[in-house]
């Protein structure tokens, strides 16, 4: 009896904890990951060469917001130097704003004005340039606080914005007076509709979790309650006994059913008081947690004295002779345990269905997560050095190159591949993609016969990748290669003014290796099919070396943004310690001026893959919970009948009798309450999908396992006892 009264209060304070810790959790980083729409509208900078100077944009933003007092934000995902997603927000501060309100610091006096590299951080970077530090519930989350300053030092000036305003402007108003100066300052004719953001961002809903979890602590609530109810109710013999021998009401509610409520209570609280501490948890959930624990012992003691109060108004003999004071509570229990199992079952189900929703949508942008590793330069400004004479074009160019490629660029030209790619009735030959050794490795291309392809830098020959399917086409493939390799040198002689031997060019030998046939590629480039997730599937690629290629074979590797052929590897995945660290060659090369930041290649789908990790993660944690309380449940509803039954159940197993048979009230009734679970939910869901069924299939199963392993080890702990007559 106490042991039962035990295990459930616990796996209650258990329950509250867990509840509670994730509902706080979620919460929090909701409120921060939605911070900037809750208190700004939204305005979107279009991608435009003539607004891609940082420097001029910077300026206007700035003085703008500052002459109309304006706070001015912008998020971002990144990954840090340890490779993990961590939100950055981009704060530019004029006035007061809400957005710190929402977060918790260390320090007591924050600076809310940025500047230059300033930032706060929710965990110790090490950076002399960290001022504080975030304090986040769980230290689960990576987060940090950057100014306005440093945004463009790792991001395009493209993207969306979140503007603060004062009371007394509105959005339109502070969008025309900014539109107004863009104009004026870069004599472009844009007007405020081009700024307005059509789309609205993606924010979490996480009420309906937060509900679920709430509904489980509910549930798990009443079969606690229940079970100890039939514990009390069960125990009505020795109850009365006592009565009989003169012991009194109180003494015999405290010896049987109060004591060890309170001790299992107080236990409970001291570990979770003790665990709050160790992962530092605030003190206010602390003391939230501990009201709860308070309010449930309490909810606890007052509807366990109703069955206490039934057993001592009854008949004590009717008691002593143990008649069934707990037949009426059997069926109730029955009927919850239905109703509860077939509500988690249909959220359980529901959840596993969202979150391979949720895999689908990951998977369609996955490929785009390895891209945390690489940069590109944006943009390539007019500096002193005029961007199209010819030392730009050919010394920068494999000086660069060959610098970036032996620290793991990687170039990958897969343009002619993009959506809006149009060609006439006379193109007659196969699309061909551009890439260099490194690109080769990444995304491990194999040859023929299965096995990767292994290309040296010192090669000379013009490497072709071709799929086996193409070899009957082999001749026209060679020619097509050559038809476009004399384009090469037209454009690398007249128009780049790079003079080259035509006979020795022309002669250079083209080296077809066949390549296995159905290997989709990733692009890099968010405009190449877009409908198969910018992948290529079977392309002809011309592989560039260090030693084969010409200058204009690495045309227009620069200044395109996240379509941009070349992917620089960033240090430490910082676009800032990459940069700095090319600025000594920048400068050799007369191009600092020019190369003013390395930017992130697509922060918007790092966002997304970022936020849908975090769904499936909330998920996943839910359906654990809720599988959890489906045990539980099952746990007490098997208690339940097995102590009823117990005798008999114990007696035909003692005489050889087989486990289902020996168990077959105790089956009947498992069967009997997923025949009525499974009507309600053909009653309730019209057109149930098939993966629904299979999901309910498996919890069926899965249950009845639980349930043949739970009355194994009942039968094995309480069998002597029983024999005995106990």
């Amino acid at each position: 009896m106490k042991k039962i009264i035990v295990l459930f209060t616990s796996i209650l304070s258990i329950f509250i904890f867990l509840t509670s810790f994730n509902k706080v959790d979620i919460e929090k980083i909701n409120k921060i990951n939605s911070i900037e729409g809750s208190i700004a509208f939204q305005f979107f900078i279009p991608n435009d060469n003539r607004l891609s100077d940082p420097n001029e944009m910077y300026k206007i933003i700035k003085e703008v917001s500052s002459e109309k007092n304006v706070n001015i934000f912008r998020k971002s995902v990144v990954a840090n130097n340890k490779g993990a997603f961590e939100d950055v927000k981009y704060t530019l501060i004029n006035t007061n704003t809400q957005f710190f309100n929402v977060f918790d610091f260390n320090e007591k006096n924050i600076n809310t004005k940025l500047k230059d590299e300033e930032f706060y951080s929710s965990y110790n970077t090490n950076d002399p340039n960290q001022i504080g530090l975030i304090k986040d519930f769980g230290n689960n989350d990576n987060i940090k606080i950057k100014s306005f300053d440093s945004l463009y030092r790792s991001f395009s000036v493209s993207g969306v914005y979140y503007a603060e305003l004062p009371k007394d402007l509105s959005a339109d108003d502070f969008l025309s007076v900014l539109i107004k100066r863009i104009n004026h300052d870069l004599d472009t004719t844009y007007t405020v509709e081009n700024f307005k953001y059509s789309s609205q961002s993606q924010i979490n809903n996480i009420q309906e979790p937060l509900k679920i979890l709430d509904t489980i602590s509910f549930m798990i609530i009443i079969v606690s309650i229940l079970v100890i109810t039939f514990y009390i109710l069960q125990n009505s013999k020795k109850i009365s006994i006592y009565k009989l021998n003169g012991i009194s009401n109180i003494r015999i509610w405290m010896t049987i059913v109060q004591n060890p409520l309170n001790k299992s209570y107080i236990y409970t609280s001291v570990i979770m008081i003790i665990i709050s501490i160790i992962n530092k948890l605030p003190y206010t959930f602390t003391l939230s947690l501990i009201f709860r624990q308070i309010i449930y012992y309490i909810i606890f003691s007052v509807f366990l004295l109703i069955p206490y109060t039934f057993i001592l108004k009854s008949n004590l003999n009717f008691n002593i002779k143990n008649k069934d004071n707990d037949a009426y509570l059997i069926k109730f229990n029955f009927l919850v345990k239905i109703i509860f199992i077939s509500i988690i079952t249909s959220i359980s189900a529901g959840i596993l269905l969202n979150i391979k929703s949720l895999i689908k949508d990951l998977d369609n942008i996955s490929q785009w997560e390895v891209s945390k590793d690489y940069g590109v330069i944006y943009p390539v400004l007019f500096g002193n050095n005029d961007i199209d004479d010819e030392y730009f074009d050919v010394d920068f160019s494999n000086k660069l190159y060959n610098y970036l490629n032996k620290n793991g660029a990687l170039y990958i030209d897969a343009g002619e591949f993009q959506d809006d790619i149009e060609v006439g009735p006379e193109f007659n030959r196969h699309f061909t993609m551009t890439a260099n050794i490194n690109y080769l490795n990444k995304v491990n291309i194999k040859d023929e016969h299965n096995n990767n392809i292994s290309i040296s830098e010192n090669e000379t020959s013009w490497i072709v990748l071709v799929p086996e399917k193409y070899k009957s086409e082999e001749h026209k493939i060679i020619n097509d290669i050559k038809f476009l390799r004399e384009g090469s040198y037209n454009f690398e002689n007249d128009d780049m003014n790079h003079k080259i031997n035509k006979d020795e060019f022309m002669n250079q030998e083209i080296k077809i290796i066949w390549t296995k046939n159905n290997q989709n590629l990733f692009s890099f480039n968010p405009d190449v099919n877009t409908s198969n997730k910018n992948m290529v599937n079977d392309p002809i690629i011309e592989v560039i070396t260090e030693n084969n290629s010409l200058v204009s074979d690495k045309y227009g590797t620069w200044g395109n943004g996240g379509s941009s052929p070349l992917k620089v590897k960033l240090i430490n995945n910082s676009t800032i310690d990459t940069y700095n660290d090319l600025l000594p060659l920048f400068k050799e090369l007369g191009l600092d001026d020019n190369f003013t930041t390395i930017i992130n290649l697509n922060d918007l789908i790092l966002s997304r893959i970022s936020e849908l990790k975090n769904d499936i993660k909330i998920s996943l944690t839910i359906v654990i919970m809720i599988f959890v309380c489906f045990l539980v449940i099952e746990l007490q509803n098997i208690i339940i009948i097995f102590n009823k039954y117990k005798q008999k159940f114990i007696i035909k197993r003692s005489f050889g009798i087989g486990k289902f048979k020996a168990y077959k009230e105790f089956f009947n009734i498992f069967i009997g309450s997923y025949i009525i679970q499974i009507l309600l939910l053909f009653v309730s869901n019209i057109g149930i999908p098939f993966d629904f069924i299979k999901i309910t299939s498996l919890i069926y199963i899965v249950d009845l396992i639980f349930i043949l392993v739970s009355i194994s080890i009942l039968e094995s702990k309480n069998k002597i006892k029983v024999l005995k007559g106990e």
